[in-house]
């Protein structure tokens, strides 16, 4: 009887989980405003670090979606993060604008590893 329950709570919970929106999904976890005091290196830096994070969360999704429980999986732990770096990705872009950060400069040849 309790294996009923337990299994009728984790599949409305994973159907749940796979018709959010993950646009919204993604607010959820960032904070408004979370950037706005960053400087334009900063900027940079973290949209790096979101964009990486955004294609390893795709990558690992596309890779859960071989095998048969790949949506459950997605819809349970990959999704929100994926939300969270796509919606870190926007905030930031956002702030680069109004802060008028331009586009990020590519560094020097003098300044790629030539410190001795």
């Amino acid at each position: 009887m309790h294996l009923h329950v337990i299994g009728a709570i984790l599949l409305a919970t994973a159907a749940g989980a796979c018709s959010m929106d993950t646009e919204n999904l993604g607010r959820m976890y960032v904070s408004p405003g979370r950037f706005e005091y960053y400087r334009c290196p900063e900027i940079w830096s973290q949209m790096e670090a979101s964009s990486k994070r955004e294609q390893e969360m795709a990558e690992a999704m596309d890779r859960a979606n071989q095998a048969a429980s790949g949506p459950l999986i997605n819809a349970l732990v990959y999704s929100s993060k994926l939300a969270t770096a796509r919606e870190e990705l926007r905030q930031l872009h956002e702030v680069a604008v109004q802060k008028n950060c331009g586009e990020r400069p590519t560094p020097r040849p003098a300044d790629i590893g030539l410190r001795r």
